[in-house]
């Protein structure tokens, strides 16, 4: 996703009917044409996808959270100096990683999708070396043409295919343990999954944008997150979201793009919002439009939406009972701050600096973070765990 002027391909058709007003229809699935243009434009501006999803049901109700007009301050942690266990550093005349985009811990795994070459690395976490890849061959039971997303889950990872609309899950050897095919793929933003497994899908939208799956695709409940401070926008770009792994006790944290909060979702009981320590301002988004097909009955359109306001977050992960936020507007160190808040309550505690602006970020459950970053002639892959100066000087 670009930081400096984010932007998102959504697609509609619009339906003519003899003697009627044409009317706007939402897509549920991408023509090949737009899956081909979107990816082609993902891989130049590291763009999100997606295609406007349904409503659906009514959402469940959730639960507002109290917050306080405080003023927090940032209080950085002394262990904020970095260690480099291992990194992969890659040069423009290999294509081993293109864009190394999305990265996920998992057990003794830290798990690659490199946007570039489709294909899905899982790297032995403590030395980082190849463990296996997984590329796209194509629509059968354990397979992906075009993976968008990465999931931890308790045993293993799940990739989202927008090719197919299906969501696979493999064990830690690579090899396939369920996959679910899902309804409105383009227009998740985040999956956080849990033991059962629960299967939470965080949707581009204002409302019901908490969906949970079971492995067969079916829908399991909706809901909507309780903001205090509603993000204002009549497109679904507006409402992004990104989405944790789940934390131990089954609980997800969600941070949007724009805004001024994260939520908390936890296994059962109401979801509750949080306020963030930068809250982002209200997003302006800007969005053209071109035909593509043209029909007596319909007409496929194809639109931008892209926006030059400052991002609130750039991504969530958790930690135990830590819910960390990957800030982007923090007035110290802009896109270089994670801020760790307390799950059970939304408690600020404290925050780090990461060493560089990352792509993707994730931590392991022994405190390991694992960071990628695109660069125009490095590619780094590479894995760090927090130490106090003294600490990491002895290290050298």
């Amino acid at each position: 996703m670009s930081v400096s002027s984010p932007s998102a391909i959504v697609a509609h058709t619009v339906r003519r009917a003899p003697g009627a007003v044409v009317a706007r229809t939402r897509l549920r699935a991408a023509t090949l044409l737009v899956l081909c243009l979107a990816t082609r434009l993902d891989a130049q501006r590291g763009t999100s996808t997606n295609a406007r999803g349904t409503p659906g049901t009514k959402a469940a109700p959730a639960a507002r959270a109290t917050t306080t007009s405080t003023t927090l301050v940032r209080r950085l942690r002394p262990d904020s100096v970095w260690r480099k266990v291992w990194s992969i550093a890659e040069d423009e005349s290999t294509d081993r990683f293109i864009e190394p985009r999305s990265v996920v811990a998992t057990g003794d795994l830290a798990v690659v999708l490199d946007d570039g070459t489709r294909e899905v690395h899982a790297l032995d976490a403590r030395t980082g070396a190849t463990r296996f890849v997984l590329k796209p061959t194509g629509q059968g039971p354990g397979e992906f043409r075009r993976p968008a997303k990465l999931a931890a889950t308790p045993t293993g990872f799940a990739v989202l295919d927008h090719a197919n609309a299906r969501l696979t899950a493999y064990d830690r050897r690579g090899k396939m343990e369920w996959d679910a095919i899902l309804s409105d793929v383009f227009s998740i933003g985040g999956l956080c999954i849990g033991p059962g497994p629960r299967i939470v899908a965080t949707m581009d939208r204002r409302d019901s944008s908490i969906v949970e799956f079971d492995t067969t695709g079916r829908r399991r409940a909706m809901r909507s997150i309780p903001w205090q401070e509603l993000v204002r926008g009549g497109v679904d770009f507006t409402y992004a979201h990104s989405a944790s792994s789940a934390s131990p006790s089954g609980a997800c944290v969600v941070a949007p793009l724009f805004g001024a909060e994260w939520a908390a979702i936890p296994e059962s009981g109401p979801s509750r919002a949080y306020r963030v320590l930068d809250p982002g301002p209200q997003p302006v988004v800007v969005v053209t439009e071109r035909v593509l097909e043209r029909t007596l009955s319909k007409v496929i359109v194809q639109g931008n939406h892209q926006s030059d306001t400052p991002q609130a977050s750039r991504g969530a992960l958790v930690l135990g009972d830590t819910a960390i936020v990957y800030a982007a507007i923090s007035k110290e160190f802009p896109l270089r701050m994670l801020d760790y808040y307390r799950l059970s309550t939304g408690e600020y505690l404290y925050s780090r600096k990461l060493p560089f602006v990352a792509n993707g970020v994730t931590v392991g459950r022994d405190g390991t973070y694992y960071l990628t970053s695109i660069g125009p002639t490095r590619n780094v892959i590479i894995a760090l765990r927090p130490a106090t100066v003294a600490e990491a000087t002895r290290t050298r």
